[in-house]
C-alpha cells in the first residue's frame, strides 16, 4: 500500500482537502454543515487519500479511494454533504508548489490496502507542513509544525519513524 500511495502522489499537486459531513435545516431556515472530523480527504488527480481516525481516536487509517465517502449513518432530515477546507489549510491553495516533497509516518503498520499509523507529517515543496493528528476527541486535526510539536510533547514514548522523500 505504501508504494501505491507514493505512486499516487508523486508529481501531483494537492488539488483539494475535503471534509465529509451532513447538513440539516435549522429552525431559522438556514442549513448548517456539521463535519465528521473522523474522515479527511486529500485529492491528488482523480483519487483521494482518505484519512480515518480509528482505535478510539488514537491512530490513523490511510487508504486510496476514488471518491469521498459518507461512512456514517444519517437519520431523517440529515443530508450528506462535503466541504472544501483547502483555503483554510493550505498557505496558497492554487500554488503549483503544493506537491509533496516528503512524508514522515509514525509507527507505520502496512497492510495490503491500507496504512495504519499513529500520525503522518507531509512536507510540501513550498515548505508548508501538514500534520495529521488523530488524537482529538472530535477527530483528526490538521496543523502545521506547531501541531506536530504539540503531538510530540503529549506522546513522549519512542516512535518508529519512516521517512520517505518523494
Amino acid at each position: 500500500m505504501l508504494q501505491n500511495m507514493i505512486h499516487m502522489i508523486k508529481g501531483k499537486n494537492i488539488e483539494d482537502i475535503n471534509l465529509s459531513g451532513f447538513i440539516y435545516l435549522e429552525e431559522k431556515g438556514v442549513y448548517e454543515f456539521t463535519p465528521m472530523l473522523t474522515f479527511i480527504y486529500v485529492k491528488f488527480g482523480e483519487e483521494y487519500l482518505e484519512f480515518a481516525s480509528i482505535e478510539q481516536y488514537s491512530r490513523l487509517r490511510i487508504t486510496i479511494v476514488p471518491s469521498i465517502r459518507h461512512d456514517f449513518e444519517l437519520v431523517e432530515d440529515l443530508y450528506p454533504a462535503v466541504s472544501s477546507i483547502s483555503d483554510v489549510v493550505l498557505i496558497n491553495p492554487t500554488s503549483l508548489t503544493n506537491m509533496v516533497s516528503s512524508i514522515k509516518i509514525f509507527n507505520l503498520e502496512e497492510k495490503e490496502n491500507e496504512i495504519i499509523c499513529d500520525s503522518m507529517l507531509i512536507k510540501l515543496k513550498n515548505e508548508q507542513v501538514l500534520f495529521f493528528d488523530p488524537t482529538f476527541l472530535s477527530g483528526i486535526n490538521i496543523g502545521g509544525i506547531e501541531q506536530y510539536e504539540f503531538w510530540r510533547i503529549h506522546n513522549e514514548e519512542e516512535k518508529q519513524e519512516v521517512y520517505i522523500e518523494i
